[in-house]
């Protein structure tokens, strides 16, 4: 099935959920991203078990600073080029 950032955020704040209150987290590299969306969104709502802490290390927060061969690949080619090459 489809697995998508979305996706990744709910299971990321079901995990802080299972682990309780004060909880402290730390993400490296590819999961900065969704940690850092699920904390504010747990934040945002309020949530009881939002992390006490949170780390993030390496992480793709914004990528057009330090662009790696995959992000010039993404802005040199159109949507449709990953419509028919990549996306299935």
């Amino acid at each position: 099935g489809s697995f998508d950032l979305d996706d990744y955020i709910d299971y990321v704040i079901e995990m802080f959920h299972a682990l309780g209150p004060d909880t402290h987290v730390m993400a490296v590299c590819q999961p900065s991203v969704p940690v850092l969306a699920a904390v504010a969104l747990m934040d945002r709502r309020g949530d009881p078990f939002v992390p006490s802490t949170m780390t993030l290390m390496g992480g793709p927060v914004d990528t057009r600073r330090n662009p790696t061969a995959v992000n010039l690949l993404a802005k040199e080619k159109g949507i449709d080029w990953f419509r028919d090459n990549v996306i299935m």
